[in-house]
């Protein structure tokens, strides 16, 4: 449903003030009429006088916004105290957040669903895809702030108080508008270029911006384009978010815990990994237990495992039972991984703003307006690479059978019998090995690439009737779509069959080979990385793409009178596109998916050709999408 912005009817006023005459005393002169200005208040259909100051309203003109020297709306709305800080950024990364250039207004903290964003007085459609905001909980529709072109911002009103009665629920905390310049006239161009102090988030902006009036000042036409290019900023980039464990940089006690996760923010899902032997039935339950021979300081009784560093900064790698320590000085600490290494503070993005607005009075009483507003971003982060959890995976194994399982067949035998090849096994019952926790680093950081587009067109007119009764009627279309795709994830399936596999295009999770030397298994110490030979289809998208769509279509009349306000009545009409094809997704428009082949599908992989697991190289976005 769209909403009107509120108008307030100019009045005049005059009083005339009679005092009594003395004798020997001048004629008093009469008071002077009080001209009352005609005002906006956002929030309200009635009119007011300026004297009854009947709203809270905090205006931010364009000189405070110049002052400031902001580039961004979320700069500038983190400027201002009531909206705080911004609750859906972009430098969201998780697969259930909200990414790309986004963010996002709270007022008083309220939830940015709460807030509503309006933009000359109306609607703007809500970015297509949610997430929940702190402790809530509860996904909300929130407003992409960055779809407002900064350089052209006249002022911008913020309602500090609740205006659900005018405007519904999503006004509970307040109403923040935007009023952009309609009165402009020549031609201006305007660059900046930025850098930091330490690296990364180059910054370059330009700014084109223009108006035209007809001799009889009647028509008025003002454009503005905006174009604005940012290099990412990566943890690693700077010294107080290079490494995940903040214990070095905390106080006491926190500075040498190793049970508060919250400063200790390593992964236990590394590089190095956990692991246990054991029998995993058909319902994926596993039997862990440790072989005769093997010492009960490298495998516990039910059969769980680590690899960890022999010594500090070492290339070699030995297993223990027990849990790695977290202490600051641990000689495995190591083990842990620092997830910072592959992830961005903030992403790299290029966004456009196209704003252009055409007014016309065909007379005193009737004038049309209209404008369209255009935004297209892209960006791209990056996180650190799929990891198996034996439980959130439900127990992926390397079978009994793969060659590189160092309980297997190919280094066990119920009989100690050699195998076919000469190579030595030791007497025993082969055994599979689950993935408890482990990270493999040739399935490479995850890259996100996300496009957002929003467009805005709005047309009406306006006139007065009489003195004291005006009229508005516009019709409004505003439509908002984002395409969020994420390379190099992992299909578990295909992870599954991997592992399971029993000939040499199986999968090798230890990063390590192992032989059997005087009747024990021999680890060779040197990383052992998968092959990536052959080319499966099937395996080139193996996460759909999350794609939302946000319109909204009104058709409401507008009347603002004395004593009388209606609020305007339309369709809301939102809608969620399923994921179909990605092949649309590298190309400059962002459009409906394609209807064809549906995901996954391809002929079979050769049995002599090893599988991928990942997406192919010619499927990933550029992190500087054009």
């Amino acid at each position: 449903m769209k909403l009107p912005y509120s108008s307030m009817l100019l009045a005049l006023a005059s009083a005339w003030a009679a005092v009594p005459a003395f004798a020997q005393a001048p004629a008093a002169k009469p008071e002077e009429t009080v001209k009352l200005e005609a005002f906006a208040v956002t929030g309200s259909f009635i009119a007011r006088l300026e004297q009854e100051k009947a709203l809270p309203v905090t205006i931010v003109t364009d000189e405070d916004i110049k002052t400031r020297g902001v580039t961004t709306p979320a700069e500038l709305f983190a400027s201002i105290p009531q909206a705080g800080r911004v609750p859906i950024s972009e430098s969201q990364a998780s697969g259930a957040d909200a990414r790309g250039d986004i963010a996002t207004v709270s007022l008083r903290g309220l939830g940015s669903g709460n807030t509503l964003v309006l933009l000359n007085g109306r609607r703007i459609a809500p970015h297509p895809i949610s997430m929940p905001e702190g402790n809530i909980g509860v996904p909300s529709m929130g407003t992409n702030i960055n779809v407002l072109p900064t350089a052209a911002i006249a002022r911008v009103e913020v309602l500090r108080d609740g205006a659900s009665a005018i405007y519904g629920t999503d006004a509970t905390a307040g109403v923040v508008n935007t009023i952009l310049h309609r009165d402009y006239e020549g031609l201006s161009l305007a660059t900046r270029f930025g850098t930091t102090e330490h690296g990364g988030g180059t910054e370059w902006r330009a700014t084109l911006a223009g108006g035209v009036r007809s001799k009889s000042n009647a028509t008025k036409l003002v454009f503005n384009y905006e174009f604005l290019d940012r290099a990412e900023i990566r943890n690693s980039d700077r010294a107080f978010s290079r490494n995940a464990d903040h214990r070095l940089r905390a106080p006491a006690p926190w500075n040498g815990s190793t049970s508060d996760n919250s400063v200790d923010l390593r992964s236990d899902r590394g590089f190095f990994g956990s692991f246990q032997r054991g029998t995993v039935s058909a319902a994926n339950t596993v039997a862990g237990s440790r072989p005769p021979g093997v010492a009960a300081t490298q495998l516990s009784a039910t059969g769980v495992f680590f690899f960890v560093p022999t010594a500090p900064g070492a290339a070699t790698r030995t297993i223990q039972a027990t849990t790695p320590s977290r202490t600051v000085d641990s000689p495995v600490g190591a083990y842990y991984m620092n997830v910072n290494d592959f992830r961005f503070l903030i992403p790299s993005s290029r966004r456009h703003n196209l704003y252009a607005s055409l007014d016309h009075e065909f007379s005193r009483g009737l004038t049309f307006f209209s404008d369209l507003t255009y935004y297209r971003a892209d960006s791209h982060n990056e996180r650190e690479a799929s990891r198996v959890d034996g439980t959130a995976d439900n127990n992926i194994f390397v079978a009994a059978g793969n060659p590189y399982n160092p309980f297997g067949t190919r280094f066990y035998d119920v009989a100690g019998a050699p195998n076919t090849d000469g190579t030595p096994r030791i007497a025993g019952t082969p055994s599979d090995v689950v993935l408890s926790r482990v990270t493999l680093p040739e399935f490479g950081a995850r890259k996100i690439d996300v496009r957002s587009e929003t467009m805005r067109a709005l047309a009406g007119l306006r006139g007065r009737v009489s003195e004291r009764w005006n009229w508005e009627s516009a019709v409004l279309y505003s439509r908002a779509e984002t395409t969020d795709l994420e390379s190099n994830a992992i299909k578990e399936s295909q992870l599954r069959d991997a592992a399971q596999r029993t000939n040499s295009t199986a999968l090798n999770p230890f990063m390590t080979t192992f032989s059997v030397v005087g009747g024990r298994t021999h680890h060779e110490w040197h990383p052992v990385y998968q092959p990536r030979v052959g080319h499966r289809p099937a395996a080139r998208h193996v996460l759909p793409p999350r794609r939302g769509r946000a319109q909204q279509l009104g058709f409401p009349p507008e009347w603002h009178a004395v004593g009388l306000a209606r609020r305007p009545v339309g369709p809301l009409y939102r809608r969620r596109i399923s994921p179909r094809n990605l092949s649309r997704f590298p190309r400059r428009r962002i459009g409906p998916p394609l209807r064809g082949r549906r995901l996954g599908a391809g002929p079979p992989n050769p049995p002599d050709r090893r599988q991928q697991l990942h997406p192919s190289q010619s499927h990933r976005q550029h992190r500087r999408p054009s």
